[in-house]
């Protein structure tokens, strides 16, 4: 008893391609957290009882208002710069609502709607495991890469409680 393979198109061939996002998140180095006047944990989490670096902010006390970490605006800044990304010039918020298991506030402080960075890219090497150095010159040329490289595009960087 032999079998023969069928193949099942479920769509017709098209000259599109597949492009892959991802959301990649990552922590400020600063002295408090973002929104917070309360100092984050030690990065191992070996500093401190849990709960012990908590403002009432963060356990969403009537009244409490968020306070802007000043040194996050500047990092988050330095950030994009390196990415050779665009820095708006104004700053802005948002509220998300949505509920979370460990969001007591019933919403998120983001800059989904305005980020603080916009169009930036970093690129890579096939044989080089860190980025390359970025040239402002030639930005959107993907021409002056070496051979081997790509560039991988930073749609936006944006602060956010988390």
């Amino acid at each position: 008893h032999s079998h023969t393979p069928t193949t099942h198109t479920l769509l017709p061939p098209t000259p599109l391609s597949l492009t892959v996002g991802l959301e990649v998140h990552a922590q400020l180095a600063l002295s408090t957290k973002l929104f917070s006047t309360a100092r984050p944990p030690d990065e191992l989490g070996n500093d401190a009882a849990p709960n012990s670096h908590v403002s009432p902010f963060d356990a969403a006390m009537p009244g409490a208002l968020p306070r802007l970490c000043e040194e996050a605006v500047p990092a988050a800044a330095r950030v994009g710069l390196a990415l050779a990304a665009d820095v708006a010039p104004i700053v802005a918020f948002d509220r998300k609502h949505y509920t979370y298991y460990d969001l007591p506030h019933g919403f998120q402080i983001t800059q989904k709607r305005y980020p603080l960075c916009t169009n930036g890219f970093v690129d890579v090497h096939e044989d080089v495991p860190l980025p390359l150095p970025i040239e402002r010159e030639g930005v959107a040329d993907n021409s002056v890469l070496p051979e081997g490289a790509r560039r991988v595009r930073v749609t936006n960087v944006q602060l956010e409680m988390d």
